[in-house]
């Protein structure tokens, strides 16, 4: 049989008897934060990561480091808030460095932006 327990279930524990009246506040942050905060749909998400360059949220997930369980909720639930500014970050980010891959082209004809287009980046 399976343990069902996390590996870290001594910390956790450990940390909920050092428990203190001003944590509340941080546990209700969190709740608002994954319960009423708008989160990035399923489908924005496959969407954003798509145009990024991967395959599937999967990959992605795989890629940055995020834990299976991590994008199974995500495919699940969306992306809660935080994680989701993350995620449009990223995608504006590679929107300003294809802007500038194009002004660059305008002024060298060096061909960058074709070259980030074939090599899928």
């Amino acid at each position: 049989m399976s343990n069902q327990f996390p590996p870290d279930l001594s910390r956790i524990v450990d940390r909920a008897f050092r428990f203190s009246p001003g944590d509340i506040r941080h546990v209700l942050d969190r709740i608002h934060a994954h319960a009423v905060e708008p989160r990035m749909s399923p489908d924005e998400l496959r969407e954003t990561v798509q145009t990024l360059g991967y395959a599937s949220v999967h990959e992605f997930g795989r890629v940055v480091g995020l834990p299976m369980r991590t994008i199974d909720a995500w495919m699940r639930l969306g992306v809660p808030q935080e994680s989701a500014q993350l995620v449009r970050a990223m995608l504006a980010m590679r929107d300003r460095f294809q802007q500038a891959a194009e002004e660059l082209d305008q002024y060298t004809n060096v061909g960058l932006a074709d070259y980030l287009r074939d090599k899928k980046l």
